[in-house]
């Protein structure tokens, strides 16, 4: 499985062997051992080469699903809750979404006379990411440890870019420094990233 999705382990299967068919229910990762399930269950028939295609199909539109609802969570529920359920891969994409968004909008104020907007921002980084450091001096299941730690790596690598913004200056998002930076963003229309 995981030389068609990166960090896909094994895929739940039923079926009758010999009958050239089955029902795949989920997709585990052997990263943090997380399923992803498939709603609905897939149901697949012939030679694999057939419908491997299927499979990733299923994969992409069952973790497009979960990335809606992981954007629209993220503000709306405790913080540590999202990180437990949510995807690994989907916290880095929603924490970076977010990240991206609020830097442009600090950005944006600046240059509507907040002149501590970027400030602001560091702050709020900065104390996020002592709530996380918190949270792994306790005890965590070792799956939300690892995912815990993802994230206080990406929030760090954040707090280092928006400290460079404010030490150079930075006051317009189409300055290179923070033009440089790969960003993420979140399609309202398509509900996509």
């Amino acid at each position: 499985m995981n030389k068609i999705v990166q960090a896909g382990d094994k895929l739940k299967m039923e079926g009758k062997e010999g009958s050239g068919s089955a029902t795949i229910y989920s997709m585990n990762s052997f990263v943090g051992i997380e399923t992803v399930t498939f709603t609905p269950p897939l149901q697949v028939s012939g030679k694999v080469e057939n419908y491997v295609n299927d499979i990733l199909n299923k994969v992409l539109s069952t973790l497009k699903d979960a990335a809606k609802v992981s954007n629209q969570e993220v503000l709306a529920i405790d913080r540590i809750e999202w990180i437990t359920k949510t995807y690994a891969q989907l916290n880095l994409l929603t924490n970076n979404i977010y990240w991206v968004k609020d830097t442009e909008a600090a950005l944006e104020n600046l240059q509507k006379g907040q002149l501590d907007a970027l400030k602001t921002l560091l702050q709020g980084i900065k104390d996020k990411l002592g709530q996380l450091i918190l949270l792994v001096q306790g005890k965590l299941d070792g799956a939300v440890r690892k995912k815990v730690m993802c994230i206080i790596t990406i929030d760090t690598h954040c707090r280092d870019i928006v400290e460079q913004l404010i030490n150079e200056n930075v006051r317009k998002a189409d300055e290179f420094q923070w033009a440089s930076q790969l960003k993420f963003y979140w399609d309202t229309k398509k509900q996509d990233a």
